[in-house]
């Protein structure tokens, strides 16, 4: 079909984003799926850590911190 592909990760990602700017808890929900449908670039896979580190802060702040950590890395290699 003509026109841009979209892939199921940037779907949950956009989700995902959008519940946690309107601060509603089930943002982690998507943002778990995009992870786990693999973002298709470093910089996506970065972005969704992030995103997945606020949207669980206060929450499990275990989590939130090794999704930071992991953003931070992969930021780190893309400079």
């Amino acid at each position: 079909p003509a026109g841009p592909a979209v892939e199921l990760a940037d779907l949950h990602r956009w989700r995902g984003r959008a519940l946690l700017e309107l601060r509603d808890p089930a943002a982690a929900g998507p943002l778990r799926s995009a992870l786990a449908a693999g973002p298709t670039s470093i910089r996506d896979r970065a972005e969704v850590h992030t995103d997945l580190a606020r949207a669980l802060a206060g929450a499990d702040d275990a989590a939130a911190a090794e999704h930071a950590r992991q953003a931070r890395a992969l930021a780190e290699r893309i400079g």
